[in-house]
């Protein structure tokens, strides 16, 4: 049997992140544009059924924009004979019955509704079969475990799979997370694939003893979701002797983020910064587009991080901040351009002989050192009034993250101890260079 999975696809949302220089046609990297590619995709792949892991509705926006895609969507479904089977997940649990409840074909069906586990059959033209297990998240938060009333499949037909929507961490449940477990729950049933909605990380495991698929997110909604999105085609096929499971994904997104890693020890000539930097991009463009077998890819955002030794550290920002936002590179159809630069360059200082001087240069040059060796080895090596100065940092950057002035904007992190570490340090080497540069190194 040949099936096709998705979760988290978010439809209403469109994906934070994306240069604005592009000028991209809002259009065409909405997330509605994935649930096109993906019914395109069932039908070519000729799967028996599809099977949606929830959050397929973004909660912000669940009453207009999504509506109308998702129909035109279920009605292709319902004219190819392709039945759909559902979960609601915690941005959709109150949408989605609605729209099942309502839809004409008889082809839509959200399972496992209230945080129930229901048990259908799904039948395929050949006369093979599967039993599906369906949990549907019941409302925007659920502390609990979804395993409460799990009860074993009852007289399955063929393989068994386990739908749910929930937050699965390796070894112990992190409180406030949606519906916690670990992935040692999942084992002792008799369950042939587990599928997982809420993670957006694209993931099919098989080290351990029962298969697990998290569709991940069908598009990136924001720059820290990396790498290909889009669907999974599964098959399962069952012999006298055994039951295998095959997973792939489907690239679908028109929009795709990468990181780009760009070291600068010894350069000193700003026009080689920037022939290495488009150099890069140009990379990281033809990387993306390699990995895009249907052709659905548009737009490639890259989070570019600088680093490295070199004598250019206070001219690089300027010139680098001024390239991103102008720069794109393109490959055919296909654009690439940088959404997000962090720099992390330091001068060619060397810190030792200057830590004892009793002077500003001094006083940087111990700040420097702490900060150099608390990077790899902890807090623990500040002294009480550097542990004090990274404390102060931390608050004063958290009281402008959470300003009403940047509250639309703020879509970033909270900034902590570690991103306080990186600001006083950037700053820190910023300022010992020009001291030295005024003052020269006697």
């Amino acid at each position: 049997m040949r099936l096709l999975c998705a979760s988290d696809l978010h439809l209403g949302r469109q994906p934070a992140g994306l240069p604005d220089h592009l000028g991209l046609d809002p259009a065409r990297t909405a997330t509605s544009t994935v649930w096109d590619n993906l019914v395109e995709l069932a039908l070519n792949e000729h799967v028996d059924a599809v099977l949606l892991a929830g959050n397929m509705i973004d909660r912000e926006n669940r009453f207009f924009e999504p509506l109308g895609p998702l129909e035109r969507g279920l009605t292709t479904f319902g004219r190819h004979d392709i039945p759909v089977y559902a979960i609601a997940g915690d941005h959709d649990f109150d949408a989605l019955r609605r729209i099942a409840d309502t839809e004409p074909t008889g082809a839509f069906h959200v399972i496992g509704r209230d945080g129930r586990w229901e048990q259908v059959t799904i039948e395929a033209g050949d006369g093979s079969a599967v039993t599906v297990l369906g949990w549907s998240a019941p409302g925007p938060t659920h502390p609990g475990s979804p395993f409460a009333g799990f009860t074993p499949p009852q007289h399955p037909e063929g393989p068994v799979i386990a739908l749910l929507h929930a937050s699965i961490a390796e070894e112990r449940p992190v409180p406030g997370d949606y519906a916690p477990i670990t992935r040692h729950d999942l084992g002792g049933w008799p369950v042939d694939l587990w599928i997982a909605g809420h993670g957006h990380t694209p993931h099919f495991d098989t080290d351990d003893v029962v298969p697990l698929l998290e569709p991940g997110s069908g598009s990136p909604l924001d720059p820290g979701e990396r790498g290909p999105r889009g669907a999974w085609i599964v098959d399962i096929a069952e012999t006298e002797s055994a039951r295998t499971v095959n997973a792939r994904l489907v690239p679908l997104s028109p929009v795709r983020f990468t990181a780009i890693d760009l070291d600068l020890t010894g350069v000193t000539d700003l026009g080689d910064v920037e022939t290495r930097l488009v150099g890069a991009v140009h990379d990281a463009l033809r990387k993306e587009t390699n990995d895009d077998p249907g052709g659905h890819l548009i737009c490639v955002g890259c989070q570019l991080g600088i680093h490295g030794q070199t004598p250019l550290h206070a001219q690089i920002p300027e010139l680098v901040h001024d390239l991103a936002r102008t720069i794109d590179v393109q490959e055919g159809t296909v654009i690439a351009a940088i959404g997000s630069v962090a720099i992390d360059t330091r001068p060619p200082i060397d810190l030792e002989p200057l830590v004892r001087r009793p002077d500003p240069v001094g006083e940087l040059a111990r700040l420097l050192t702490e900060l150099e060796a608390s990077h790899e080895s902890g807090f623990d090596r500040l002294s009480a009034a550097h542990l004090g100065l990274l404390q102060r940092t931390t608050t004063r950057l958290q009281a402008a993250h959470r300003s009403r002035v940047f509250a639309s904007v703020a879509g970033d992190p909270e900034p902590d101890a570690a991103m306080a570490r990186t600001h006083l340090r950037r700053e820190g080497w910023s300022l010992l260079d020009a001291l030295i540069q005024q003052r020269g190194m006697e």
